[in-house]
């Protein structure tokens, strides 16, 4: 392996190739063999190393969710031997930041066969997690909307009081006024795309919009007389399309040994209800309901 410290982003980077990525400030560094390196004498130079230089060092550690299968016993080992190993990180110089989603840190707490232990003293450490509610989302939605001129002339969109949910929420509801739907739009958009959980991603979100607004764009050509800025179709056509992706490039891929109980909800229809899906998983039921809705999955409609 071959490390390289970057001048222009003033961070050590590794890689195989790096000489072709830095024209400039190019110093190679021998890496030794990290099996043979006793873990704590090196946080401990680390450590004095920060403190002699007056820089804190922080080893940030993300996107744990696809390191390993999900739902399997080999991630919940590894996970919750990473955890434990916020215990070597004392010192104030050199800490250990782990971005987790709280679904997965759920899932490795209650597992019963092999609990995770001293989970309060890890909590103790860890910062509130990032949550995204509807009213947050429908602001950030009508800041992007606001920041378009034609919608902002069109509408009369004042961007300096989208940060305002009541003035968000009355706009967005203007620019996606449903007939035959009984709730406000956005919070109608939002049902749609609850997970299991009842938590709605800014990605799905914005991935939804952007999709139904290609398809309104395609339906207003062929229909030049009319003026809606978007329909329940152009959504409900969207929504079905974001659902096919998701399956594709994340059910199948990350929950491959779940796909049994999945594809036995895509056989018949879209919504179910509790009584019926008895019917469909038979004795695995629970069990399937709950594994399911933990990963996002949303097999039970109102």
């Amino acid at each position: 392996m071959q490390a390289a410290w970057d001048t222009e982003k003033s961070q050590v980077i590794f890689g195989v190739h790096i000489r072709e990525k830095i024209s400039k400030g190019y110093e190679e560094i021998v890496v030794p063999d990290l099996s043979k390196m006793d873990t704590v004498p090196c946080i401990d130079a680390l450590a004095a190393l920060s403190k002699s230089s007056g820089y804190n060092i922080w080893v940030i550690l993300d996107h744990l969710d696809v390191v390993f299968k999900r739902r399997y016993a080999e991630e919940a080992r590894a996970l919750r031997a990473l955890l434990q190993v916020l215990y070597a990180f004392t010192s104030n110089h050199v800490r250990l930041k782990i971005f987790l989603r709280d679904d997965i840190l759920e899932a490795i707490s209650s597992d019963t066969e092999e609990p995770l232990a001293a989970m309060s003293h890890i909590t103790a450490r860890s910062a509130p997690n990032l949550k995204w509610t509807s009213d947050s989302l429908c602001v950030m939605i009508m800041k992007r909307l606001a920041s378009n001129p034609w919608l902002k002339e069109k509408y009369g969109l004042d961007p300096k009081r989208v940060n305002d949910v009541d003035y968000a929420r009355g706009n967005f509801q203007q620019l996606f006024a449903f007939k035959y739907v009984r709730q406000q739009a956005f919070d109608w958009i939002f049902s749609l795309l609850a997970d299991g959980r009842g938590v709605v991603t800014p990605r799905d979100l914005i991935d939804l919009l952007k999709k139904a607004l290609h398809i309104q764009s395609l339906w207003l050509q062929k229909h030049p007389d009319r003026e809606e800025f978007m329909t329940i179709a152009s959504i409900q056509e969207a929504h079905r399309d974001l659902s096919k992706n998701r399956k594709e490039t994340v059910l199948q891929t990350e929950f491959s040994h779940l796909m049994h109980w999945i594809r036995k909800l895509e056989r018949n229809k879209e919504r179910y209800g509790k009584e019926e899906l008895a019917q469909v998983f038979g004795a695995d039921a629970d069990k399937a309901i709950s594994t399911l809705q933990a990963i996002g999955v949303h097999p039970v409609r109102p």
